[in-house]
């Protein structure tokens, strides 16, 4: 039985680990295919990728629907949960109609846990209808926020 559940995450964590490399956009995860990636799917959901050293932000509004967007910032542990920290802005993407913003991961080490934050003011909870339950922490104000993390090989 041992042997089987540690089997059973060794190919679970290379799966989650190798699934995280793959960018997709909400019309990928919304297509017609009955076979769905739920990796992929919360590594769409859950607002960041992670390859090698690097993690990248990704708010897709598409996802969230806010109206008169002008500005995201990343706001979390790692910025002290200020939504004006400059370092912090995302970019629009106007190709991908995505905001984006990539950083060294040791900026915001595994563990850490963030919010977006639209136009200085609305705090946006993550998609938890979407997320499995390793990628949300109770906000203490009714609501989640979104935990980095990245499986251990």
């Amino acid at each position: 039985m041992k042997k089987t559940v540690i089997y059973f995450f060794a190919i679970f964590t290379v799966f989650i680990f190798f699934g995280c490399q793959v960018p997709i956009t909400a019309e990928d995860s919304h297509s017609s295919s009955t076979k769905k990636d739920v990796t992929t799917e919360n590594t769409l959901y859950n607002g960041y990728f992670i390859t090698g050293e690097q993690i990248k932000f990704v708010f897709d509004n598409k996802i969230y629907n806010e109206s008169d967007i002008k500005s995201v910032q990343i706001s979390g542990t790692f910025n002290g949960w200020d939504p004006a920290h400059t370092d912090w802005q995302m970019t629009y993407n106007s190709v991908e109609d995505l905001w984006e913003f990539e950083t060294l991961l040791e900026k915001t080490p595994v563990g850490s846990i963030y919010k977006f934050v639209i136009n200085n003011v609305n705090w946006i909870q993550p998609y938890s209808e979407k997320l499995h339950n390793m990628y949300l922490s109770d906000d203490g104000f009714g609501g989640y926020n979104t935990i980095i993390t990245k499986p251990v090989l």
